[in-house]
């Protein structure tokens, strides 16, 4: 049996109106909050490219605060994936300037690039001198108000001390980066001749030949004297006078590398002349802004100590080249082992 049906309540006023109010059409996406124009992406430019002189020129007329942002641009260097990474064999992460391990590398450090004493001096002072000037930037700009770091170099801090200062010591900050850049962009241009001259020469070898041996000339030569020596040596004294290690079973490893080249550089194994000046070369590359404060406290202490300071040095350095990435590290070697000739 159907159950009577019910009549429905009548529709309220205000449901009819609002049915028949016409119903307005979406409004665009970039019509929310008012006009939004969309940031430009930053462009990626190589260091030795930048235009220094324009930074200083357009930092004048900017306020501190995207006035410090300039200068942090410059300071943490994001490397150009063409000219930089796989011209330079850099990483893809940003570069230090303060660093001068790093400013090595920019230089051509990972592709084989020499450095006289000379060099290193001057890349050193100019690295030092912009670690100086950035923490008395970064000082006065903690100190300064929320207004203040509105204020420019142009017109409205003429009474302001602190942004008169800031924006000063921001131009001395850039003239010394433009020094580095100098300095980094020449020895660039001598890493490439040099890459450029050996590459003619080996125009008439075999085109296969290079596969296979992706290493830096100096590491390919340290790497060979290495395997020579595993050859020749069959058993190799490890940390205590008693412990022996069977070298011709060892397979390479960075740690062990990295102890058979302090070896090598207090003495204890011969090179030749050319195996010194490749071992120079490490020397050089795995040197950072505090190694030469560390080298002279170090090199007058026991053998044996300056020995494991060059071991953890080198093993440092090399974990970080980008040839030996899929290289076994066994770290614990350094501790463990020391080969003798």
């Amino acid at each position: 049996m159907p159950l009577p049906s019910s009549p429905l309540p009548p529709e309220p006023e205000v449901m009819k109106s609002f049915r028949s109010y016409p119903a307005s059409p979406l409004s665009p996406l970039s019509s929310i909050g008012g006009n939004i124009t969309l940031k430009k992406a930053t462009q990626i430019v190589a260091f030795c490219d930048r235009d220094i002189d324009a930074i200083i020129k357009e930092g004048r007329n900017c306020a501190c605060r995207d006035r410090m942002r300039q200068l942090d641009i410059l300071h943490l260097h994001r490397p150009h994936l063409e000219i930089e990474c796989k011209g330079l064999n850099l990483p893809n992460h940003r570069i230090n300037i303060h660093s001068l391990k790093e400013i090595m590398n920019l230089c051509g450090g990972l592709v084989g690039a020499r450095f006289s004493s000379d060099e290193i001096r001057n890349l050193s002072e100019l690295v030092h001198q912009l670690e100086h000037l950035w923490f008395s930037l970064e000082l006065i700009y903690k100190e300064m108000t929320t207004e203040e770091h509105k204020l420019v170099s142009i017109g409205d801090n003429s009474q302001n001390e602190k942004a008169v200062l800031f924006h000063k010591l921001s131009d001395e900050y850039l003239t010394k980066a433009k020094e580095l850049q100098s300095s980094v962009r020449l020895k660039q241009l001598s890493t490439l001749t040099e890459r450029c001259v050996i590459d003619v020469s080996n125009v008439n070898q075999d085109p296969e030949s290079h596969i296979g041996s992706p290493y830096p000339k100096w590491l390919l030569l340290l790497k060979n004297k290495y395997e020579k020596y595993r050859d020749s040596h069959k058993l190799a004294k490890g940390a205590n006078e008693d412990s022996i290690v069977e070298f011709d079973s060892m397979k390479f490893t960075l740690g062990r590398f990295s102890v058979f080249l302090s070896c090598c550089a207090v003495k204890t194994i011969e090179c030749s002349a050319e195996e010194w000046d490749a071992l120079w070369e490490l020397y050089q590359a795995s040197a950072d802004s505090h190694s030469f404060f560390q080298d002279a406290s170090v090199i007058n202490a026991s053998p044996e100590l300056h020995q494991h300071y060059l071991s953890s040095r080198f093993y440092n350095f090399l974990r970080s080249m980008p040839e030996l990435k899929t290289t076994a590290h066994e770290e614990d070697a350094i501790k463990k082992m020391r080969f003798i000739d």
